[in-house]
C-alpha cells in the first residue's frame, strides 16, 4: 500500500513538473515545446486510451490540420495543445467537422499540455457539432496530464511504474527540448545584405551654364598641365571649376542644364559660369518620382559622382573601364596600403600591395587592388547603395594585367562566404567614415542585417531534391 502511494505521489510530481515546463515555456513563446510533447506522450497515451497505432500526423505532413496524433486502427485523434480557452476547443472541433475526419476517426481529444478550465460549455460545442455523426462531451474529451495520471493510478500496479518511466522520459524530453533552445545553435542567423542606406540632400539645383568655352580653354592651357581631348560645354565647366579651386563640385549635365546637389541660389562653385536667370530648385522626390526614368538617372549619378569624388581625395579612384572604385597606393612607390576600420571590432586590412615577379624579386609582377562598385537602389521610400566587392590586378598601377581574369578567380576561390561580407562591412564602414569627414552631400550607413530563426531558412538544395522526386513520381 506504502509503495503504492509512493507511486501515485510520484506520478503526480512528475506530471506537475512537466505541466511547469510547458507553462514557462509557452509563456517564452517557445511553441516549438508542443512538437516535442506531441512526440514524448505517444507512448503514455497509447497506453492509456488503448491507441497501439497512435502516431505523429504531423510527421507525414506539416502542420496536420486540426489534429496532430491519429491511430486509424483504433479511430482515435488527439489535438495536442497548450492552450485551454474554449475558442481552442471550438476551432478544434470545427476543423474536425469541416475535415470530415470523423469518417476516419469515431473519438477527438483535446489534450491540454497544461492544466485545463475547470469547465467548458458543453452548449457551445453542440451548436457546432449540431447533427453530424460525431460527439464530443467537454468533460470527457478535454483532457490534461492530471486527467491522464488518474487513469494511470486505476491501472496495474506494474503499468503505473512502467508509465512513471515513461512520464520521466516526457519530463526529460521537454528539458532537453527546452536546453536545446537556448545553445548556440538557436541563435538567429544574421544575414549581412549588400545593401547601405543613403542619406542625401532633400534639394537638386538646376540653371542654364554661361561660359566662355574658349576664355576657359587658353587659361586652362597656361595653368594647367592637362586638357581634355575636346573643348565641350561639359569639359570647360570641369576645366573653370578646377581654375576656380572647385573641383570638388560636382553636376550632371542634362539638355543644356546643370544640375547639381550645390546651392545654386547662394554663393557656389558655379556661380559665373551660369545664367542666375535660370535657376531652379527642386525637391529631391521629384527626380526619383518622376515618370521619366532621365530624371532618376540625374540623382543616380549625382549620388556617384559626388561618392566618387570623395573617394578620390584618399586615392580611391574610379575605373570606368573596369567600373571599379580602385584602393590606390598613397605614396609612389608604396609597396602595400593598409585601412583600419571599425565594424564590431577593429581591424586592419590591406587594400593594396605589389605582388613580386617570381623569376626576379626586383621585378613587379602586377599590382593587387581591393575595388567595389556601387549601384543604387530604392526599397520602401529609402535609397539603398548595393555594394558589389571585388578585387583588379594591375600593370605599373595604369594598365589592367593580362592575367586579371585568372588572378581575380584564383583570388575568389580561397574567399568564403564570410571574407564576402566582411569585404561588404568593411566597403560600408569605410565609406561611411569618409563621407562623414569631408562633409560630402552623400552619407553611407552600415549594411542592413536580417535575422532569421533556424525554423524560418529553406534549404533550397532540399528543396530541388523533392521537386526531382516528385518529378519521378508522377512520371512514374
Amino acid at each position: 500500500m506504502k509503495a503504492k502511494l509512493e507511486l501515485e505521489n510520484d506520478l503526480r510530481d512528475i506530471v506537475s513538473r512537466i505541466m511547469s515546463q510547458v507553462s514557462i515555456a509557452s509563456k517564452q513563446t517557445r511553441t516549438d515545446i508542443n512538437l516535442a510533447s506531441e512526440d514524448a506522450w505517444i507512448p503514455i497515451l497509447r497506453e492509456v486510451f488503448q491507441a497501439s497505432k497512435l502516431e505523429n500526423l504531423n510527421r507525414h505532413q506539416k502542420n496536420y490540420p486540426g489534429i496532430d496524433l491519429g491511430d486509424t486502427e483504433n479511430r482515435i485523434s488527439f489535438q495536442v495543445t497548450a492552450t485551454t480557452n474554449l475558442d481552442k476547443v471550438k476551432d478544434s472541433v470545427t476543423t474536425f467537422i469541416d475535415k470530415q475526419y470523423y469518417n476516419t476517426f469515431d473519438d477527438l481529444y483535446v489534450f491540454t499540455l497544461v492544466k485545463r478550465q475547470k469547465t467548458y460549455s458543453q452548449e457551445a460545442i453542440d451548436k457546432i457539432v449540431g447533427e453530424m455523426p460525431f460527439h464530443f462531451s467537454t468533460s470527457e474529451h478535454i483532457v490534461d496530464p492530471e486527467v491522464i495520471v488518474e487513469k494511470i493510478t486505476s491501472m496495474r500496479f506494474a503499468t503505473q511504474q512502467r508509465l512513471l518511466r515513461e512520464l520521466k522520459g516526457v519530463a526529460g524530453d521537454i528539458d532537453a527540448r527546452i536546453n536545446s533552445l537556448d545553445t548556440d545553435d538557436n541563435v538567429p542567423y544574421v544575414f549581412v545584405s549588400n545593401l547601405a542606406q543613403v542619406t542625401f540632400p532633400t534639394s537638386i539645383y538646376s540653371a542654364v551654364p554661361e561660359i566662355d568655352k574658349d576664355g576657359i580653354w587658353e587659361t586652362a592651357k597656361e595653368f594647367l598641365t592637362y586638357l581634355p581631348k575636346k573643348k565641350t560645354t561639359r569639359s570647360c565647366l570641369y576645366l573653370g571649376l578646377e581654375l576656380a579651386g572647385y573641383s570638388h563640385a560636382q553636376f550632371v549635365l542634362h539638355e543644356n542644364k546643370v544640375f547639381t546637389f550645390e546651392n545654386l541660389e547662394e554663393s557656389s562653385p558655379f556661380s559665373g559660369m551660369i545664367d542666375e536667370g535660370t535657376i531652379e530648385r527642386f525637391d529631391v522626390t521629384e527626380f526619383f518620382n518622376s515618370e521619366f526614368s532621365e530624371y532618376e538617372n540625374i540623382f543616380k549619378q549625382l549620388l556617384k559622382s559626388n561618392i566618387q569624388e570623395t573617394l578620390k581625395k584618399d586615392e580611391v579612384y574610379y575605373r570606368r573601364k573596369d567600373r571599379l572604385f580602385l584602393f590606390m597606393p598613397k605614396e609612389e612607390g608604396d609597396k602595400a596600403r593598409k585601412v583600419t576600420w571599425k565594424d564590431k571590432r577593429k581591424a586592419t586590412r590591406t587594400v593594396y600591395d605589389q605582388i613580386k615577379s617570381s623569376k626576379d624579386e626586383y621585378k613587379i609582377y602586377a599590382h593587387r587592388h581591393f575595388g567595389f562598385d556601387l549601384t543604387f537602389t530604392m526599397i520602401e521610400d529609402e535609397w539603398y547603395c548595393m555594394i558589389y566587392p571585388s578585387w583588379l590586378f594591375t600593370y605599373q598601377l595604369k594598365r589592367t594585367h593580362l592575367d586579371n581574369h585568372k588572378l581575380v578567380s584564383d583570388k575568389k576561390k580561397l574567399e568564403k562566404n564570410h571574407s564576402v561580407r566582411d569585404h561588404i562591412r568593411f566597403v560600408s564602414s569605410y565609406l561611411g567614415e569618409l563621407t562623414s569627414k569631408n562633409e560630402s552631400f552623400v552619407k553611407i550607413s552600415s549594411p542592413l542585417e536580417f535575422e532569421f530563426k533556424h525554423s524560418e531558412i529553406v534549404d533550397l538544395s532540399d528543396e530541388e531534391d523533392l521537386e526531382g522526386e516528385n518529378e519521378i513520381q508522377n512520371i512514374g
